[in-house]
């Protein structure tokens, strides 16, 4: 959502573009566009590091930080590329291995801006087909009060996906704007939103992280803005000694409409807040993956082990509008990234761009239910989802661990839910963002045979509750063989086949680093129906009845109000709720404020073994099971039971057959004729009384 001042802001903008480039005028962005040129003249150098040079006739203060020995060569632009705004166009030539900058004094009146026409560095590109573009060219404070721009001559710059960028500038604008320009006012307003928007970014930082930062920021990575031809983040300049530190945010002056320089805004910043998180080294490597495709964006098939530098940008978005691309909401990567060509089938899902948005707000996102891209028609099919909750502080905490590919997100993402315990969702969490798998295996028996008419399905127990992956209804052939269509789950997760009323889980664990698109060979896989347990109790609820809490006993206490008998049943009958989470956990969770009744506890109730001997299958359970149940009626401490259920005993369709034990104790509370609460607390014990109702 745009808040109050963004829209002011951005309304306002939207009126002075219209003004100043409501007009179109010649396009340049053609690279074939003529130049011509005034007489040139050659300035010979031989400057000690940190001396300056003016030239006379076109009166430049040129600045040697390294010292130079060269000629340059410097003439007017009489003709050529449309500038970006009024000025003086000027011409340079001299030996790409030197350092040589323009200064010019830092005047309150008016600020120095200076583009070069060229290969923007900080956009995306192809090499053998590249849009040469008004560039803005970064500045840096000198001595004395004034600021300093490199000149770069045309040359193969650094290394973008294996392939040199060609880039470098020399024909040069340069344009002082008073600052009671419309062009400074707009200017203005955009920089206004962005130093909002980081400022907003740096606030929702943990404290620890938030100071690394804005040290950063203030000392070590501060940004400068400027209205350009197009779009970009440029983390560095490079001079003839390497890589320095120029981070620069440039946004399309052409622009008009408010929610698209939002999100511009917001992209770019997102580069540059990542630049702030990760640090240099980090950005450079993120920064050497600029796609060569200028065509690129969410959807668009890449290499996750080698691309990664677009989804901080999507993530700022995302954290400022709620959208990536001004479109869809990355929480439902379904909308984000499929496509009848793009799905998990056809593409190693985590490869995507887009993919690592789709990750990351996952973990911030609170609807359990999300649409299915496994699904591979155009239905919008929904499923459940695992929801970690994460804030926007923790989530950046992810991202300043500095990944520069897929998996080394992953892996951070998994420290993560170490540290809030919820580690064991990662695999349902991944599946169904698409980073599930395709298998196919051969069922056999013990004896290596393959076994005819199986069925599977995979499936994975975490956070307290049973998720489901892939399903095949085609059950085996006389060669046992067997393929599960998609969505198993990464990691280890369980395959649960079928035989008829039979069912047997075998555990199977996928590198998180096979690609989805490839199918997994698991080979033979041995499923003994001979000597099978009982299938775990379901992920749902169940009652457990305890016995009649009618009894009590309360050595040397004789005032004991007359008629005092404490309830024997709860209020979903006689049966105090549990919930399994369908591999042999138990859950107490049952709670009725209104009748003043909880009971909380937990334990096991897992398969025992399965008695052949009678006209049908029996299946017996080992249970082990603590809980505390409370009757405080209208808050009044009426009594508590504490117990242990052990032991081993049947289920059939509904009922446990009462062999279990229940060992614990009974207190009583009672007020005494000076109102004052009293208890007594004593052995009680349920033999052949507890049983398992499956409602």
């Amino acid at each position: 959502m745009l808040k109050p001042v963004h829209i002011v802001i951005l309304c306002s903008l939207a009126i002075l573009f219209i003004i100043l480039f409501g007009c179109n005028k010649k396009d340049n962005n053609d690279p074939e566009g003529g130049w011509s040129l005034g007489d040139k003249t050659s300035i010979q150098v031989s400057a000690s590091p940190g001396e300056e040079l003016t030239e006379s006739t076109h009166n430049l203060i040129f600045y040697f930080p390294e010292g130079a020995s060269c000629t340059i060569e410097v003439a007017d632009i009489l003709e050529g590329e449309e500038p970006p705004i009024e000025g003086r166009g000027y011409y340079f030539n001299f030996p790409a291995n030197e350092n040589v900058c323009l200064v010019f004094p830092d005047d309150t009146t008016k600020r120095t801006f200076v583009w070069g026409w060229g290969i923007n560095p900080g956009t995306t590109h192809n090499v053998e087909s590249t849009k040469e573009s008004w560039v803005a060219i970064p500045h840096f404070n000198a001595a004395g009060n004034r600021i300093a721009f490199n000149l770069l001559m045309p040359q193969d710059m650094d290394f973008k996906n294996s392939q040199a960028v060609h880039s470098g500038f020399n024909y040069v604008y340069i344009a002082q704007i008073d600052k009671n320009s419309t062009f400074w006012e707009k200017e203005n307003l955009v920089a206004a939103d962005l130093a909002n928007m980081i400022r907003r970014y740096t606030d929702s930082l943990a404290p620890e992280l938030k100071e690394v930062v804005q040290n950063r920021i203030f000392t070590e990575i501060p940004y400068q803005f400027s209205l350009g031809s197009e779009p970009c983040y440029l983390p560095f300049w490079w001079t003839a000694g390497g890589y320095v530190i120029r981070a620069s945010l440039t946004i399309d002056k052409s622009l008009i409409d408010p929610v698209q320089i939002t999100a511009s805004v917001a992209h770019e910043s997102g580069h540059y807040m990542m630049h702030v998180l990760g640090g240099n080294d980090t950005y450079l490597t993120l920064y050497r993956q600029m796609p060569q495709n200028t065509l690129h964006g969410p959807g668009t098939i890449a290499n996750r082990s080698s691309y990664m530098v677009e989804e901080s940008a999507y993530f700022s978005e995302y954290f400022h509008t709620g959208k990536v691309s001004s479109a869809s909401n990355p929480e439902e990567p379904r909308m984000l990234l499929w496509d009848m060509n793009n799905m998990p089938i056809k593409a190693d899902y985590p490869g995507i761009e887009g993919f690592g948005v789709a990750m990351l707000a996952s973990l911030h996102r609170t609807n359990s239910q999300v649409y299915s891209v496994w699904e591979t028609t155009n239905k919008l099919v929904t499923m459940d989802a695992p929801v970690i909750g994460a804030p926007f502080s923790d989530i950046f905490g992810i991202m300043a661990k500095g990944a520069t590919n897929m998996d080394q997100l992953r892996t951070h993402v998994t420290q993560y839910l170490v540290t809030i315990d919820k580690d064991d969702l990662l695999s349902p969490l991944l599946q169904r963002l698409g980073w599930g798998y395709y298998v196919d295996m051969r069922i056999v028996d013990k004896n290596g045979a393959p076994l005819a008419g199986v069925k599977a399905r995979n499936l994975c127990m975490a956070g307290g509750k049973t998720w489901y992956g892939g399903y095949y209804s085609t059950p085996t052939g006389n060669d046992g063989n067997y393929t599960l269509p998609g969505e198993v789950f990464g990691g280890t997760s369980t395959l649960r086949f079928y035989q008829g009323t039979d069912s047997l889980d075998v555990e199977i664990n996928i590198d998180w680093t096979r690609k989805t698109d490839e199918t997994i060979h698991l080979g033979d896989i041995t499923v003994d129906f001979t000597n099978i347990l009982p299938p775990h109790l379901e992920n749902k609820d169940y009652g457990f009845y305890i016995g009649s809490f009618w009894q009590y006993e309360c050595p040397n206490v004789v005032n004991i109000p007359t008629g005092y008998i404490p309830r024997n049943y709860n209020a979903s009958g006689e049966y105090i709720t549990c919930h399994s989470n369908g591999v042999g956990s138990i859950e107490f969770t049952f709670n009725n404020p209104a009748s003043g009744e909880t009971c909380t506890g937990s334990g096991t109730v897992l398969p025992h073994h399965i008695d052949n001997s009678g006209w049908f299958p029996i299946n017996f359970y080992s249970f082990n099971l603590t809980f505390e149940y409370k009757f405080t009626p209208d808050g009044v401490p009426f009594y508590k039971y504490t117990g242990t259920i052990t032991g081993v005993d049947r289920l059939d369709a509904y009922f446990t057959s009462r062999l279990l034990q229940c060992e614990g104790t009974m207190t009583l509370y009672w007020f005494d004729n000076q109102q004052q609460l009293q208890s007594c607390s004593y052995a009680k014990n349920f033999n052949n009384q507890t049983c398992l109702h499956n409602y």
